[in-house]
């Protein structure tokens, strides 16, 4: 039991020993952190603290001219030059990076700044606040090794301190990376009809025609462009940007600074714009002002003698009052009703009175009406600039910026001949009559019918059917019906007809081949070769063959107009295919295949008619942008 007691004494003894540690540990612990943020703070004092606020200048360096912004209510401007487009944000910015400043070492007791640079600064920053107090800052040598810059402050060299590299980047850069610059005009690129570049080295038109096509224009020549390389123009204005701030007010005298008196090249884009339209409402109560007075006033007058006639039958039904009273003490429901009516009619009113403000609210909410306008956009495009681009003003702004090559060389970078739209021949086959082909020396004739059938259906509609689902039923007739019968136009008139009738006709085509009947899946796969042939490039120079073509074809479209193909063999790699007075080199693999695929029609000849139908054909063929 004695045994027991020593021991537990002993352990109770143990556990005071530990937690006095533990308490000493701790406090020892606490001692050492403050210490050490103490001597943190030592290490890197602060040594500027200017509050956003209070900063009513700041000036330094720029482009190696001192530049001041100062606060004119709570806008930075350029003291000397107020007009100057300022960037608010990049001062901000700058001003708010001298909150608070520390230093990462400090060397006191320095004898000569020039050791630092300190004699010819980099930069010189006055920051001048509210209450006239001025810090200098003066940015010395910068190590690269270590990422700092030696600065002094308030022209004390004596003391030198070693700040981060960056500290001071906010203040780096030239005059219009302080400038808010605009952007370039938005441009859909969908609404583009038309762009013209007029240039030192090349100018072509490209624009689209009454049916939406593209045609290409240059050496006094018009003729189809190639619809995917002409859209690329407008695809690149879309994503065009400037590349740098030059000028923000530049007059006829400094255009020549920039190459723009006589401008490298000129682009012209014809397009569209989606703009609110503006209301005419004004423009009549202007027009009418006087007509509206004269009628208001016709209107004051004859409420003014209806309100006295309104007066003079209440005093005559008043004068009646006893008369009628003992009539109306015998009435009593009928005087409740009256009242019932009446208050049915008050309801009515307020109910047409909520309908009428609900209708006024819903104009109000709705969203303005818009319209496309036409817009003209053109970039003078000048001298090449530093920073790889080219100076250039829009629309005749006095604003000048730079744009990347790049950008510029997707239309200065082009010749006429690169829009050359390089389908050699190409007629649908539902505009096809005859088509006349000479391959090896034989002649063959393929000539295209048309029959054209009707198939009616009939729509039962019932007397209650809505209005909704009538004019459904008419939306679903019209898209699945080419032609529409006499009785439809009257069934569609007549609201109480009980049925619609509607047709549709479709036309199918059958070929022949020298007067026998041809197999339509035979004669599409090689007039589908033939009339999406594409040349690789198109010849310049005059050609001319020695030898007769290994294939002629000409076609006729149904309104007698004809083409004429023929197929020369040129080198190990190409033919050249002529027609309309151009030359196409095309692939000579993709020509073998036409010549083959027109094997298969010479060589199948069935005796049952084949036919097929437009939608068939169309669903076949490779359609034209």
């Amino acid at each position: 039991m004695k045994k027991k007691s020593v021991n537990l004494i002993t352990a109770v003894g143990v556990l005071v020993v530990l937690s006095g540690a533990y308490v000493g540990v701790k406090a020892y612990v606490a001692k050492q952190d403050a210490a050490e943020s103490e001597s943190a703070e030592e290490e890197n004092p602060e040594i500027v603290s200017i509050a956003s606020a209070d900063v009513k200048s700041i000036k330094f360096v720029i482009d190696k001219k001192e530049v001041t912004f100062e606060k004119d209510g709570d806008s930075w401007v350029k003291s000397d030059e107020t007009d100057f487009p300022v960037d608010q944000d990049k001062i901000d910015t700058l001003v708010s990076s001298l909150n608070s400043i520390t230093a990462e070492r400090t060397l006191e007791d320095v004898e000569d700044a020039s050791e630092y640079e300190l004699d010819q600064p980099e930069n010189t920053i006055t920051v001048t606040t509210e209450d006239g107090e001025t810090t200098v800052i003066r940015l010395g040598m910068e190590n690269d090794s270590t990422s700092q810059e030696y600065i002094d402050l308030n022209k004390d060299s004596s003391t030198v301190y070693v700040v981060s590299n960056s500290t001071f980047s906010s203040f780096e850069g030239s005059l219009y990376d302080f400038a808010k610059s605009g952007t370039f005009p938005t441009v859909d690129s969908s609404t583009v009809s038309k762009i013209s570049v007029d240039g030192k080295d090349s100018s072509y038109v490209v624009k689209k025609d009454e049916n939406n096509f593209w045609n290409i224009t240059g050496d006094g020549d018009t003729e189809k462009a190639d619809s995917a390389k002409a859209t690329t123009l407008g695809t690149a204005l879309s994503s065009m940007a400037y590349a740098s701030y030059v000028n923000y007010n530049c007059s006829e005298d400094q255009l020549s600074q920039y190459g723009l008196d006589k401008p490298y090249a000129e682009i012209t884009v014809d397009y569209q714009e989606e703009v609110e339209k503006e209301s005419t409402d004004t423009e009549n109560e202007a027009e009418n002002g006087t007509e509206d007075v004269s009628e208001v006033s016709e209107d004051e007058n004859q409420v003014d003698e209806n309100t006295d006639s309104e007066d003079a039958e209440s005093s005559s039904a008043d004068d009646n009052t006893g008369d009628s009273a003992a009539e109306n003490s015998g009435n009593v429901e009928d005087s409740d009703t009256d009242e019932k009516e009446s208050g049915e009619a008050d309801e009515s009113d307020i109910t047409d009175s909520d309908s009428a403000e609900s209708t006024e609210s819903s104009e109000e909410d709705a969203e303005p009406e818009k319209e496309m306008v036409d817009r003209e956009l053109v970039i003078q495009v000048g001298d090449q600039s530093s920073d790889g681009g080219r100076y250039v003003r829009v629309n005749d702004s006095n604003e000048i910026y730079t744009i990347s090559e790049d950008s510029l060389d997707t239309f200065l970078g082009k010749t006429y001949s690169d829009f050359w739209d390089l389908t050699v021949s190409y007629l649908s086959v539902n505009n096809l009559d005859t088509l006349d082909v000479n391959y090896e020396g034989k002649d063959y004739i393929i000539n295209v019918s048309r029959e054209t059938s009707e198939d009616e259906s009939d729509d039962t509609t019932e007397d209650s059917s809505s209005d909704a689902s009538d004019e459904s039923a008419a939306a679903d007739a019209s898209t699945t019906s080419t032609e529409t019968t006499a009785a439809d136009t009257e069934s569609s008139d007549d609201s109480s007809s009980d049925s619609n009738t509607t047709s549709s006709a479709s036309v199918t085509l059958s070929y022949t081949l020298n007067g026998n009947d041809l197999d339509s899946i035979t004669f599409t796969t090689f007039y589908n070769k033939l009339i999406n042939m594409v040349g690789q490039k198109r010849l310049t120079d005059e050609f001319k063959s020695n030898t007769d073509p290994e294939m002629a074809v000409k076609f006729t479209d149904t309104d007698g107009n004809e083409t004429d193909v023929e197929y020369y063999s040129y080198d190990t790699n190409y033919y050249a295919t002529v027609t309309d007075g151009k030359v196409y080199l095309v692939n000579k693999m993709t020509v073998k295949e036409l010549f083959q695929a027109f094997e298969s029609v010479i060589g199948e000849k069935t005796e049952g008619k084949s036919v097929e139908t437009i939608e068939e054909t169309e669903d076949s063929k490779d359609t034209e942008e």
